[in-house]
């Protein structure tokens, strides 16, 4: 299993698609949306940004999108070149031929989504300011939290790069899912997991007046509710091995034609 880790890292050094995926993620779907909603409105702070629209929901699923596509490239990419028929043939046994390639599309894809996910708001406290809208220790806590689900989701992509045995069709299934993902929390959405996500940067607010101005201001609840932790451990650890395991009871029985 080492030598076939070791292996697939050395292709994915020899390929340049992951680098260019990832750079395009963070500048043109991260960071260009915050410098052109600034440039539009450049009172407008970090933490409203966030708040607002469903912002920090975009980031958070852009950010999957990426281990989405990373674990669509680990675990499917050897089916279209029939890599992953000679490595039967090399004597290798289907238990190590997979989780070999899980192994690397969960730390891959986690270590890639922490950069994407992070470095937004870090831009945003660091090159804007960030205001007080909401607390950014309740931000970063919510993106802790967030790194369950989309391991949870990067399994069930695992487990979905396994059946179709196209990496394409995982790339397309992956980018529809991060960049139409943020819209209406749907019962698809909720038994994927993409709905805790978009879940977790959901922030109740209130409006009040002022008596002075008359103007309107919005007050968010930036702390994580206690339920909501509980659910998300729960559900991503039981969700994501389950999907996991069948993966592999799939492959294991699998003919790979």
């Amino acid at each position: 299993m080492r030598n076939l880790m070791k292996a697939q890292l050395y292709q994915l050094k020899k390929s340049k698609r992951v680098i260019i995926i990832f750079f395009a993620l963070l500048f043109f779907m991260q960071i260009c949306p915050i410098i052109s909603e600034w440039g539009v409105n450049q009172s407008l702070s970090g933490s409203e940004y966030i708040a607002s629209e469903g912002n920090g929901a975009y980031m958070a699923m852009i950010a999957l999108v990426f281990s989405l596509l990373f674990a669509g490239y680990v675990c499917g990419m050897d089916f279209v070149d029939r890599t992953a028929n000679y490595e039967v043939m090399a004597g290798y046994r289907r238990y190590q031929i997979y989780f070999s390639k899980a192994v690397i599309s969960l730390a891959g894809g986690l270590l890639g989504t922490v950069v994407l996910l992070f470095f937004p708001f870090v831009f945003l406290a660091g090159v804007i300011d960030w205001g007080d809208t909401i607390a950014l220790s309740d931000v970063l806590l919510r993106c802790v939290f967030t790194l369950l689900p989309v391991l949870r989701v990067t399994c069930e992509f695992i487990f979905l790069s396994f059946i179709v045995k196209n990496a394409y069709i995982v790339f397309f299934v992956s980018y529809v899912l991060g960049v139409g993902g943020t819209g209406l929390i749907t019962d698809y959405s909720v038994l994927l997991g993409t709905a805790n996500i978009v879940g977790l940067f959901q922030f109740p607010s209130f409006m009040t007046y002022t008596v002075v101005d008359l103007k309107e201001y919005y007050i968010y609840e930036s702390a994580l509710p206690m339920g909501d932790i509980i659910m998300t451990i729960t559900a991503s650890l039981v969700f994501g091995a389950l999907f996991l395991y069948a993966g592999f009871v799939y492959y294991k029985k699998d003919d790979l034609r």
